[in-house]
């Protein structure tokens, strides 16, 4: 009896990782599994050619769609599972290319968020508006909550904290595209690390800076965001909602790349950078770690003290 091949055999072993990961989606480890979706595909496009791959996903869908019976919800998950085939597939293509990370990267974070556009377009085209469904339910959620227990105030604050929400919803979309891709090159990065094709990885954090122009861009959004008023225009208003989280997370990025470049010429603990990511999650933190980012930038710190 012939056996399998390494290359078989890990295509198996995937292929049930990507089975195990859509049906934890309806247990409680949802949480957890749902942002690994896109790891065990892309391992598989890595590992397979593009008919290979096909084969592979189509043949661990069919089992899917076996174990649950042919159910409603294993076309809910089928459906849900396809929307990562064209972001691990573009990744994939552009590591088999060599392309640079930052490219693959970046490519890949469009390509998320083009899928989602496309999903409004066509929810739009359809006569569904998920972004006011969305809206309406936040909004009851918040109204059936007992009214003994929250304030008028509190009630009234909470419903225009959603309409600012919905208002970031384009910088929501940009997090949560980053953070998909960045999680899975991590992940897929570190599984892959002894194989026979490694792939490429981030410069090291302490080498991680931004030009000293993104201070000057902010500076211009935050004028126009003390400028602009309730009554100024809608678009405007927007493009400051979201632009200015946006240089928050940048500025904090540097920060965090600050911390770790004491680590990496002081010797300093590793944890202490990971303490401050935690830390950023709290909002005053997060005002001061913007600055230091940005002090960084523009004195520059790393230079002052590493000489580098």
């Amino acid at each position: 009896m012939n056996r399998m091949t390494p290359t078989l055999r890990q295509s198996l072993l995937w292929c049930a990782v990507l089975i195990i990961e859509l049906l934890s989606l309806v247990t409680p480890l949802n949480f957890l599994t749902i942002t690994l979706i896109m790891v065990p595909l892309l391992i598989l496009y890595l590992k397979l050619d593009l008919k290979q791959f096909s084969l592979a996903y189509v043949s661990s869908l069919f089992v899917l769609f076996v174990i649950l019976g042919g159910s409603g919800l294993s076309l809910l998950l089928i459906i849900y599972s396809l929307f990562f085939i064209p972001p691990a597939i573009a990744m994939g293509q552009l590591y088999k290319k060599r392309a640079s990370i930052r490219v693959v990267l970046m490519i890949a974070i469009l390509v998320v968020i083009a899928e989602i556009l496309l999903l409004l377009f066509m929810g739009y085209s359809t006569g569904v508006d998920p972004i006011g469904h969305l809206k309406i339910f936040l909004t009851d959620s918040v109204a059936s909550l007992p009214k003994a227990m929250l304030p008028v105030e509190y009630l009234e604050f909470s419903t225009d904290y959603i309409e600012k929400a919905i208002w970031m919803l384009p910088f929501l979309l940009l997090l949560f595209a980053t953070f998909y891709v960045f999680l899975t090159h991590a992940i897929t990065r570190r599984l892959l690390k002894k194989s026979t094709s490694p792939l490429p990885g981030l410069p090291p954090m302490h080498e991680w800076r931004l030009p000293k122009s993104m201070v000057l861009y902010f500076l211009i959004v935050l004028i126009i965001g003390l400028i602009i008023t309730e009554k100024s225009d809608l678009y405007f208003q927007m493009i400051v909602y979201n632009l200015l989280p946006l240089f928050m997370v940048l500025f904090a990025v540097q920060a965090i790349g600050l911390l770790y470049a004491f680590v990496h010429f002081k010797k300093w603990n590793r944890f202490i950078p990971l303490v401050m990511i935690l830390l950023c999650l709290y909002p005053p933190v997060t005002y001061v770690v913007c600055l230091l980012g940005v002090m960084d930038i523009l004195m520059p710190l790393r230079q002052r003290f590493f000489k580098i």
